[in-house]
């Protein structure tokens, strides 16, 4: 990404940075934001910048983030029931294939 400065502040220039402890609303849920995630970003004032690339990036990676967390919610339900380790197996598969869909490019939750 070529070099270029902030519409916003008028003084930084914006830049991929990655950085700890952002969170977002993404597919009705609260979810943390991967602190190795780069977003375009104004090193002076910290707005955040996203371009049709970043977009879908960031959509990806938060969808897979969404996942886990409905992955962990469900083997959690399954965990009281009683007949947990036969669903949990079953959902372990299920993830592995959609993860594999994801990694290759196709959306998880259309």
């Amino acid at each position: 990404m070529a070099s270029r400065k902030c519409v916003a502040c008028g003084k930084g220039e914006i830049k991929k940075i990655a950085k700890f402890g952002r969170r977002t609303k993404h597919r009705g849920m609260e979810i943390d934001v991967p602190s190795d995630l780069p977003i375009p970003t104004c090193d002076n004032c910290g707005e955040e910048f996203i371009d049709g690339d970043s977009a879908r990036m960031i959509e990806a990676v938060l969808d897979t983030q969404v996942l886990k967390l409905r992955i962990f919610d469900a083997i959690g339900i399954f965990s009281e029931d009683g007949e947990n380790k036969e669903k949990i197996r079953r959902v372990c598969i299920v993830l592995e294939d959609v993860i594999r869909r994801t990694s290759k490019g196709f959306s998880v939750f259309n």
